[in-house]
């Protein structure tokens, strides 16, 4: 994930340029950065998430993606806590992409226009 933000842009880009930035890095800030997300969602006793879990991209209507930093392939989860016909209590849903394979996949326009956030929940 570091080389994403050294490399390309401080957040900025991915699906509906809704990927966060980080704080005190060059560039523009756009709006709410990755720590102040993690601070909010996952500091205890609030944790919604396992440690690791990084909130990465706002897809609005309470619906996120992350990905696991514990692990170097960074697998994806969507976040969507009213998701109809999920089990309550568990809005943490696999999406059984890895981070390189969830950009690969907005590289190819598959999160473009006309696409529902809502098809995440079925990974």
């Amino acid at each position: 994930m570091r080389r994403l933000y050294v490399e390309v842009a401080n957040g900025g880009f991915g699906p509906r340029g809704s990927v966060l930035g980080v704080p005190d890095a060059p560039g523009p800030r756009l709006g709410t950065d990755i720590v102040e997300c993690h601070e909010l969602f996952t500091a205890a006793p609030r944790r919604l998430v396992p440690a690791g879990a990084v909130w990465l991209c706002d897809w609005g209507s309470t619906i996120w993606s992350l990905t696991d930093c514990r692990d170097p392939a960074g697998p994806m989860w969507v976040w969507d806590p009213v998701a109809p016909g999920e089990v309550p209590g568990a809005p943490l849903v696999p999406q059984h992409l890895t981070l390189a394979e969830w950009l690969t996949a907005w590289l190819d326009g598959s999160y473009g226009e006309g696409f529902s956030p809502s098809a995440l929940r079925h990974g």
